[in-house]
């Protein structure tokens, strides 16, 4: 771990500084861990589940369905090819669209 994280320091430093001859050893490595190392772990510190329910706020959803809406109308999506994974039909009333089916009678579920 030592000496990769030794070699994207000096990727960095001959990239930012473009002299070859700069460079860190092991020995800085090693300190810097010992500085740092706490607050630069390789561990999640919160769920991915966790992070994903905290960006689920209404401007992001209201973004993303602006965006959905103005997808179908620029590539003329029709309605009837619009369902979510389980099976259900997307709610296309929301998205200013007036149609929408039930998987029952449809037969068939697609993905957008």
């Amino acid at each position: 771990m030592k000496r990769h994280l030794c070699g994207q320091v000096n990727a960095v430093i001959q990239e930012k500084l473009g002299e070859p001859s700069l460079h860190v050893g092991e020995n800085w490595v090693h300190c810097w861990l010992d500085k740092w190392g706490k607050s630069h772990s390789t561990y999640w510190s919160t769920s991915l589940h966790a992070v994903c329910a905290r960006a689920l706020n209404p401007e992001v959803v209201c973004d993303y369905f602006q965006k959905v809406q103005e997808t179908i109308l620029k590539h003329k999506i029709d309605p009837d090819c619009l369902w979510l994974m389980g099976g259900s039909s997307i709610a296309c009333e929301d998205l200013g669209l007036s149609h929408s089916h039930t998987a029952a009678n449809r037969g068939l579920a697609g993905v957008l």
